[in-house]
């Protein structure tokens, strides 16, 4: 993977969790806020299992 492919993964990923945490959540900020460091931690509705089955194919 090429660094501008790796970049463009990587941004796939996190659109990929952001939409599923307004799934949970309600819409995100509009103006490119941080997502928190522990995210489950902070919204455990998105659930353990469904992190990982997305994100880690487990």
């Amino acid at each position: 993977m090429t660094d501008t492919d790796g970049i463009d993964w990587i941004g796939s990923e996190v659109g990929r969790l952001e939409s599923m945490i307004e799934e949970v959540a309600g819409p995100l900020a509009t103006d490119g806020g941080h997502l928190v460091e522990d995210i489950y931690g902070n919204i455990p509705d998105l659930g353990w299992k469904n992190l990982t089955n997305n994100f880690l194919g487990t």
